[in-house]
């Protein structure tokens, strides 16, 4: 059965029409990764310096093309992919390119299947808005850097830009994804050539959509203004930077009633205390989260 297309996007669709130069093969992926190379690539190398006697690992190396044009500019160089199509189509440009101071494999699980302190700098292009358990991504690539190595990456767009639904060749609607949702995306992807896919969620076309755990407080503070109500968020174990960035807030479990508290260092008391019973309420419901694409 055809998926429906809704008419707003019809309309935006002539308006903002898809790329069909986006929609390669396999080979044509690789001559385009080669010619995107001095850009990307070649600004990761000459952060590094002299390259000459470095150890490469191309996190997320895709169809080859990268790779190849590192391997050619340092010691060696290894590309590695969860996607086990991409991976046979590296290994075959690679068998006529001449190079020989390249490699391939596979990693499906995430863990990078090479010993530790392998390489003297991981370089990575457009993947880590793709991949799913990022602890495990840098877990596994500080283990294979060598002492003082480096990690170089760029990488976007982001699932909450204008086209953070990465497909191009697809629709070039702005925000289409976030708008119009995911059944929306997927029907013109298969109007366009993209074979027909059971997707349940945006992980399932391979965008992590970065989400972490925490606690909210929605109220008017009354300890100390009893003010306009606001919505505070404290997120766990989290370091990044934050200021000027858009959040989606999904409530997953109720805690308490807002209260007034005698003291300052009372109320610190109880949101340790929120905090634990929310951290509870989170790991007794791992799946709790609302599906990427369905929030609203």
């Amino acid at each position: 059965m055809t998926r429906p297309v809704p008419l707003t996007l019809e309309l935006l669709d002539r308006v903002f029409p898809p790329n069909p130069s986006a929609f390669m093969s396999s080979a044509e992926q690789t001559v385009h990764e080669s010619v995107k190379a001095t850009e990307t690539m070649g600004s990761y190398l000459a952060e590094l310096g002299d390259t000459g006697e470095l150890d490469i690992l191309d996190y997320g190396c895709g169809w080859g093309g990268e790779t190849l044009w590192v391997a050619r500019r340092v010691r060696s160089a290894c590309g590695v992919d969860v996607d086990g199509k991409a991976i046979k189509q590296a290994r075959n440009a690679l068998a006529t390119s001449g190079v020989r101071n390249c490699r391939f494999e596979l990693s499906a699980d995430g863990r990078l299947p090479f010993p530790d302190a392998s390489f003297d700098a991981v370089l990575s292009t457009d993947t880590f808005e793709h991949v799913m358990d990022l602890p495990l991504a840098f877990k596994e690539i500080a283990r294979v850097l060598r002492p003082g190595g480096s990690l170089l990456t760029r990488f976007g767009p982001l699932f909450r830009s204008p086209h953070g639904g990465h497909l191009y060749w697809a629709c070039q609607v702005p925000y289409a994804h976030l708008l119009f949702g995911m059944d929306a995306i997927v029907a013109l992807r298969e109007r366009r050539g993209g074979k027909p896919r059971k997707v349940g969620t945006w992980q399932d076309l391979g965008l992590n959509g970065k989400r972490f755990e925490g606690v909210a407080s929605f109220g008017r503070r009354p300890t100390f203004d009893n003010g306009a109500p606001l919505l505070e968020v404290f997120l766990f174990d989290f370091r990044e930077e934050l200021y000027e960035k858009q959040l989606d807030v999904a409530f997953i479990g109720f805690i308490r009633d807002e209260s007034k508290f005698d003291s300052a260092a009372a109320l610190v008391r109880q949101m340790d205390d929120d905090s634990r019973k929310a951290r509870e309420k989170l790991a007794a419901a791992p799946n709790a989260f609302p599906r990427l694409g369905k929030v609203g």
